[in-house]
């Protein structure tokens, strides 16, 4: 059996109603933005076009950076023509300053959900500062063991590179810490960290705390370096592709293989892609290329989809 795991930052999927404990002025029906109704279910509709089109009805797990709340999930259900009973949810508010927050959803005809629990990141510049918490999971299928996974949006660059490489090297130092209890119970767990991390594979806090090819001593592979290498990534920043959205696994998920004794097949995770369909992209004539569709660019609207594009890889059991 296969299914896919998919990761998709959905740039600032908010509902149109205001909620006092979020920062969503911007993302209100009389905003300089004009989010109204009939945009958002817009977003929904694209949205779940790009989940179908990966497997349908919809992958078997996805994470989801940039939502507002747990409304938006259950909307984005139903743009799916799903319902909860066919979809598990696990979200919970986290306190970063713009009110979005990582996410899961998945398929409850192949996975059952164990435990989940958000991770709290503090910041060694400044403790008070907030962010997005790392969201853990623990699913499992069938008769096998438990898969792992944490679901991350690291820190964005909008405050220069030094001041907010600190920080995603505070959040890679937390996600290790959890990785390194959970790898002490159980050394051959099947962990999937993925998520926007805001930086490069090669980028010092992925590339030094979480990744063996840094330091052989890290706990997990990174999927995302042919993609890196080849110049190619999930989004692009003024004519440059960026591989800013990433899967590491450990490496007894990478690469396990047949039983010998049984002959009955591992779980494997493989295959690791950007999704890229040509009707998820624009063309933008100043640098002459094809880039994701996003929403908004500036106080524009777009009308697109997001201005990441997502990245997948396929659960083999």
């Amino acid at each position: 059996m296969e299914t896919s795991v998919l990761f998709y930052n959905v740039e600032n999927l908010f509902d149109t109603l205001d909620d006092p404990l979020s920062n969503d002025n911007a993302f209100l029906p009389g905003s300089a933005l004009k989010w109204h109704q009939k945009r958002y279910v817009l977003k929904l509709q694209r949205i779940a076009r790009v989940l179908k089109e990966v497997e349908d009805p919809m992958p078997g797990v996805v994470g989801l950076a940039e939502i507002e709340n747990r409304r938006v999930l259950q909307d984005m259900i139903t743009a799916l023509e799903l319902t909860e009973d066919e979809v598990g949810i696990v979200h919970s508010d986290s306190p970063d300053k713009r009110g979005i927050d990582v996410a899961l959803l998945y398929r409850k005809d192949i996975f059952q959900i164990i435990h989940s629990v958000n991770i709290p990141v503090r910041f060694s510049s400044n403790p008070r500062d907030t962010t997005r918490d790392i969201l853990y999971v623990q699913l499992k299928h069938k008769n096998y063991s438990p898969l792992h996974i944490y679901v991350n949006h690291w820190p964005s660059r909008k405050e220069g590179m030094k001041a907010s490489q600190i920080k995603r090297f505070d959040v890679a130092k937390t996600l290790r810490k959890h990785l390194d209890l959970l790898l002490s119970e159980d050394p051959e767990a099947m962990v999937i960290a993925m998520g926007d991390l805001n930086c490069t594979p090669d980028s010092p806090p992925v590339y030094r705390v979480l990744d063996r090819k840094g330091n052989p001593d890290n706990p997990l592979e990174n999927m995302s370096w042919d993609t890196h290498n080849a110049k190619s990534g999930s989004t692009n920043y003024r004519g440059k592709w960026l591989m800013f959205d990433q899967m590491l696994a450990t490496p007894y998920l990478l690469n396990s293989s047949l039983d010998d004794k049984t002959g009955s097949p591992s779980v494997k995770l493989l295959n690791f892609k950007v999704v890229s369909f040509p009707w998820m992209l624009f063309y933008n004539p100043k640098y002459k290329d094809f880039r994701p569709n996003k929403t908004y660019s500036g106080s524009k609207y777009h009308g697109g989809f997001s201005d990441h594009l997502p990245v997948k890889a396929i659960l083999r059991y």
